[in-house]
């Protein structure tokens, strides 16, 4: 079924740290036949009118930066979608940070040492990575956490080809567990040049 035309979703706040509750709120899906599954907050029923609301957590696993949020109102019967909301965009921040040396302008062949800055959930490891600023697809290197002992802190060593073109990177850091992604880092702006690192 095509979008309803009154058919609009709510999310406040639109800046939302992990760990902060977030609530949702849209219309046009009747009951009793239809449902409602919001991207954050349990199955919702809809009000007689069509209107809901949905409150969540915005959980470790939830990515961040700049994210889109949905919701579907779906079928009670077989769960088949109904219509879907167009998406929301909000800002989601973590408190979990990267410490980076010797720095984040750093010549091709220098290895970086990552410190993590909040720890991972238990039962996860982290990982960084390193991608192009311009062609997000494109990892340029890899490295794998060593674990502290104090608190779950980590970190990882990551070396920089020295083939790497000089330009704006991008260093992701994320904590692994069983082939589930449990939390993010603050990605860190690095630059790569053709010198001596400074």
């Amino acid at each position: 079924m095509a979008l309803p035309p009154g058919a609009r979703l709510t999310v406040s706040p639109k800046v939302v740290m992990i760990g902060q509750a977030i609530r949702l709120s849209g219309n046009e899906c009747f009951p009793p036949s239809d449902y409602v599954l919001p991207a954050y907050g349990e199955t919702v029923t809809p009000m007689a009118d069509g209107s809901w609301n949905a409150v969540g957590v915005v959980g470790d696993g939830a990515q961040v930066g700049i994210v889109p949020v949905g919701a579907t109102c779906v079928t009670g019967t077989d769960k088949a979608e109904v219509f879907s909301y167009p998406a929301v965009h909000i800002r989601v921040n973590t408190y979990r940070h990267l410490r980076v040396t010797p720095g984040t302008t750093v010549s091709a062949g220098t290895t970086l040492t990552v410190f993590s800055i909040g720890a991972c959930p238990s039962r996860s490891d982290g990982v960084v990575y390193l991608q192009s600023a311009v062609a997000s697809e494109t990892e340029v290197a890899q490295g794998f956490a060593i674990n502290s002992s104090s608190g779950g802190e980590w970190s990882a060593t990551l070396p920089i080809p020295q083939g790497t073109a000089p330009g704006h990177y991008m260093l992701h850091g994320q904590c692994d567990g069983d082939h589930v992604f449990l939390a993010f880092y603050n990605a860190v702006p690095i630059t790569v040049t053709i010198g001596s690192s400074g």
